[in-house]
C-alpha cells in the first residue's frame, strides 16, 4: 500500500519502531485496509453463500490461455472497491464505522453487481482504458471467482490475485503467531479451498484468466510482528513455508500446466521500504550492501535465503523450491515515484545483481501524484503530464521493458474504509450518493446487502494519462436514477 514519503522511500524502521512501541494492535489500526486481505467473520465456515451455474464442457478451465501477460506486457488497474459501511462514511470518509466491511473480496459472486455488465460494469470500464489486467486484493477462499474470471476473459484480461494474509497474520490462528512462523500447514489448507471453493481451477488446470499468484501482500509490514527478526522465526520463514504449501495443494489437486507450458506465475507483493538497517548484513541473509535499496532488499533476502533454507530459516522443503523459483517466479514491488527515482533504486539493481536478475519485475502499485503533491490527489507539480510520461516509460522505454512486465495503476476507487488523510487521497474514481445496485448476501453478514453507489471522476486527469498510455479511452459514467433502471439482482 502507498506509504507517505518521509525521505526517497518509506520509512521502515519509523514502521517497525511504532509497531513495537504501541503494540500489535496499534500497528493493526495504522495499517487498516492497507492492501489487506479479508478476515472472514466466521472462519470455521466452509459454505458458500452463492450458487454457481453448472459448466458445459471445461470452459476457461481447457489449459487454453489467450495470451500471457510476460509475453504482452502488463497495463493493469489495482481494484478494490469496497461499499459504504455507512452512508455517512461518503461526506465523512475513514471515521466512526467506516472502517467495519466485514469481507473484501470483490472478487466473490456477492460483489457481481460492481463489476459485472449487468451491474456498474467495472470490468468492462477498466477494459474500456485499454488495461489488460486487474490486480486483486482480498481472496476469502469460501467465496467462487469464476464468474469474475470469466468476465475477465470475456474482456480480454487477466488477474493478478493471490493468497490472503488472513491465514498468516490473523493474531488468533495466524502461523505466524501460532507455529513460529511454520506457515506450510496454513498455506496447504486456505489455497487448497482457494482451488476447490474459490474455483481457481478445475480438472487439473488453472482458469486461464490468472496470471499470478501472491503469496502475501506486504509481509515486510503486515508479518514483521511478532518475530522482530530475533531469530530464523521471521517473515522469510513465512513465505517460505507459505510457497511449499502452495506447492503441497497444487500436487494434492493435480495441477498440471497449460498446454503452452506454462503455470501462473508466483511472487510477493512488496512495499517500497528500505530494509531495517541492521538487516542490511548476512545476519539478513544479504551478500551485498547494494542488493539493500526499497522493495529489493526484501526480494535479495528471500532468494539467499530460498537457496539454503535449512540454514537460513531452519526448514526442509518437501518440494525443490528453487527450480520452482527459476520457472515460476516474477518480483512485484509497490513503489510510488517518479521512475527515474524507481529505476535508479530497484530497476537497474534488479538488473545487475546475482540475487536479483533472474526473474522479471512488475510494478504491483503505482501513483506517484499523492507523494509529490503533498497528500492531494494530483497538483501543477504531478498531474496528467508527469503521470504520461512514466507510463509510457515503464511501458515502453527498452531499459525498463527488459526486465519489466508493466504497471498498475493504484487504484481504481477512493478507499472510503480508511483512516488516514494520505490514503484517502488515491481512487480515479469517487462514489456518488446514488446507489442504484445492491451487493448480494455476504455469509455472516447481519444485513441481507450492501449498496452499491455509482461512480465519477475524482482525478480525470489521471485518468487521460492513463487511457492514452494503455491505448484506451475514458469510459463513460451511466448512472441509473432508481432501480427501476438497473438490472434487479438474484441471489
Amino acid at each position: 500500500c502507498p506509504a507517505k514519503v518521509v525521505s526517497s522511500s518509506c520509512n521502515f524502521d519509523a514502521m517497525h519502531a511504532f509497531g513495537l512501541a504501541f503494540g500489535t494492535a496499534a500497528l493493526a489500526v495504522v495499517l487498516q485496509g492497507c492492501g489487506k486481505p479479508d478476515v472472514p467473520s466466521d472462519s470455521t465456515s466452509t459454505t458458500t453463500t452463492t450458487t454457481t451455474t453448472e459448466q458445459t464442457g471445461p470452459g476457461n478451465y481447457d489449459g487454453s490461455p489467450k495470451f500471457m501477460l510476460e509475453d504482452v506486457g502488463m497495463k493493469s488497474f489495482s481494484y478494490n472497491p469496497l461499499y459504504l459501511a455507512d452512508p455517512s462514511c461518503l461526506k465523512s470518509p475513514g471515521v466512526g464505522q467506516c472502517g467495519k466491511i466485514i469481507n473484501d473480496d470483490v472478487s466473490a459472486e456477492w460483489a457481481e453487481q460492481m463489476w459485472g455488465p449487468d451491474g456498474r460494469n467495472d470490468i468492462g470500464r477498466i477494459r474500456q482504458f485499454g488495461a489488460n489486467a486487474i490486480r486483486l486484493y482480498g481472496n476469502d477462499p469460501r467465496f467462487s471467482k469464476r464468474k469474475f474470471f470469466d468476465e475477465l476473459v470475456k474482456n480480454d484480461m487477466k488477474a493478478l490475485t493471490g493468497m490472503s494474509n488472513y491465514p498468516f497474520t490473523d493474531p488468533t490462528i495466524g502461523c505466524i503467531w501460532k507455529n513460529g512462523y511454520d506457515c506450510t500447514d496454513a498455506a496447504k489448507s486456505s489455497y487448497s479451498q482457494v482451488l476447490k471453493d474459490g474455483e481457481f481451477a478445475k480438472n487439473g488446470y488453472y482458469h486461464n484468466a490468472i496470471e499470478v499468484i501472491s503469496l502475501m501482500n506486504e509481509p515486510d509490514i503486515h508479518a514483521w510482528l511478532p518475530g522482530e527478526w530475533k531469530g530464523s522465526n521471521n517473515y522469510i520463514k513465512a513465505l517460505i513455508t507459505a510457497m511449499d504449501g502452495l506447492l503441497e495443494a497444487e500436487k494434492e489437486a493435480n495441477i498440471q500446466k497449460w498446454k503452452n507450458g506454462k503455470l501462473p506465475k508466483l511472487t510477493i507483493a512488496w512495499s517500497y521500504a528500505m530494509l531495517p538497517s541492521g538487516l542490511c548484513s548476512p545476519s539478513g541473509y544479504i551478500h551485498d550492501k547494494k542488493e539493500c535499496g526499497p522493495s529489493i532488499g526484501f526480494m535479495a533476502q528471500f532468494y539467499w535465503a530460498l537457496q539454503d533454507p535449512q540454514d537460513t530459516v531452519g526448514y526442509t522443503p518437501i518440494n525443490d523450491l528453487k527450480s520452482v523459483y527459476e520457472e515460476r517466479w516474477v518480483n512485484s514491488l509497490q513503489p510510488f515515484q517518479n521512475t527515474d527515482q524507481v529505476y535508479r533504486e530497484a530497476v537497474l539493481p534488479g538488473q545487475t545483481l546475482p540475487s536479483l536478475k533472474g526473474p522479471k519485475m512488475y510494478l504491483g502499485e503505482y501513483d506517484p501524484a499523492v507523494n509529490a503533491c503533498a497528500d492531494k490527489p494530483s497538483c501543477p507539480a504531478y498531474g496528467k503530464p508527469e503521470l504520461l510520461r512514466d507510463l509510457k516509460v515503464i511501458l515502453s522505454d527498452p531499459k525498463w521493458t527488459k526486465s519489466i512486465w508493466g504497471v498498475s495503476f493504484f487504484q481504481y476507487q477512493m478507499p472510503y474504509n480508511k483512516y488516514e488523510i494520505h490514503e484517502l487521497q488515491y481512487g480515479m474514481f469517487e462514489m456518488l450518493p446514488n446507489a442504484p445496485w445492491t451487493t448480494g448476501y455476504i455469509l455472516g453478514d447481519d444485513e441481507k446487502n450492501h449498496p452499491i453507489n455509482c461512480l465519477d471522476w475524482k482525478v480525470q486527469e489521471l485518468g487521460e494519462a492513463v487511457a492514452e498510455a494503455y491505448g484506451g479511452s475514458l469510459p463513460d459514467l451511466p448512472c441509473p436514477k432508481d432501480e427501476s433502471e438497473s438490472k434487479t439482482f438474484v441471489v
